[in-house]
């Protein structure tokens, strides 16, 4: 944005100089081909040695017409210097407003988590999951156990807390930036949820009876590097993780997966 008022600046005083020079330039000859000449050769041949400044006259002519292609030039210059603005402007209120909701959507996540913290719903769904899921290692035993008995009290209670989860990943997928960015603001976003909230998400979209939701494939590794292991979950979130292949390593000091954050 800077660079191109500077260079708007810097061609103006240009133009200006070169308008300037050019006008002196033709005055002077005028001076001359009044006073001098006349004075010189006198009135009778004066005539005839003004003749001569046909050229003279022709070369200026081109002059101008040269002036006004660079004129043209430098108002083409400045337009596409426009253009540039206001593509950046756009960018630059683009990811404002995109912030905006963002964090828009953060506070209403909050809102909602406090409502069913109240009920201490996380506590009681997630435990009842744990104790019906824990100890089962075969995939599809733990997706059916799930579906029949623990899909539909997730299902009643938590729907508008899921509803918003998605909209609040789909946003950050929407916004269409580089996935460094993506990463970082989904990063922002699970940092801001508890050990239940993110196995609640876990269980619910791996294990239910319709497909993943949009771009959960693509954060999967992440997502993972949120949630540490217990006693009551590590038979649970392992069948899960090798079931769809993410691999995030264990760290064993944190009690938790860890991911690294890609640099391109």
């Amino acid at each position: 944005m800077k660079k191109h008022i500077k260079r708007a600046n810097n061609q103006s005083p240009n133009l200006i100089k070169i308008a300037g020079v050019t006008a002196i330039i033709v005055i002077a000859l005028w001076l001359i081909n009044w006073f001098v000449v006349g004075y010189i050769f006198g009135t009778d041949k004066a005539g005839q040695f003004g003749d001569r400044f046909g050229a003279t006259t022709s070369l200026f002519g081109g002059i101008t017409i040269i002036g006004l292609l660079l004129t043209i030039f430098l108002q083409r210059q400045e337009i596409q210097d426009g253009k540039k603005e206001f593509k950046h402007q756009n960018r630059t209120l683009r990811y404002q407003r995109f912030e905006s909701t963002f964090f828009n959507m953060l506070q209403l996540h909050s809102q909602i988590t406090v409502k069913i913290n109240e009920k201490v719903l996380f506590e009681s769904i997630v435990g009842h999951c744990q104790g019906i899921l824990k100890g089962v290692n075969n995939f599809n035993t733990l997706q059916n156990t799930y579906q029949v008995k623990c899909q539909s009290l997730v299902r009643m209670h938590m729907y508008q807390y899921i509803r918003n989860f998605q909209k609040t990943v789909e946003l950050v997928y929407q916004f269409k930036t580089e996935k460094k960015t993506i990463e970082k603001y989904l990063g922002i976003y699970f940092a801001q949820m508890s050990q239940l909230e993110m196995e609640l998400i876990c269980y619910h979209y791996n294990l239910k009876d319709t497909m993943h939701p949009e771009y959960f494939v693509e954060y999967k590794e992440l997502f993972f590097s949120y949630l540490s292991l217990n006693e009551a979950n590590h038979s649970i979130l392992e069948t899960i993780r090798k079931h769809f292949d993410v691999k995030v390593p264990y760290d064993t000091l944190l009690g938790a997966y860890t991911f690294s954050y890609k640099t391109s």
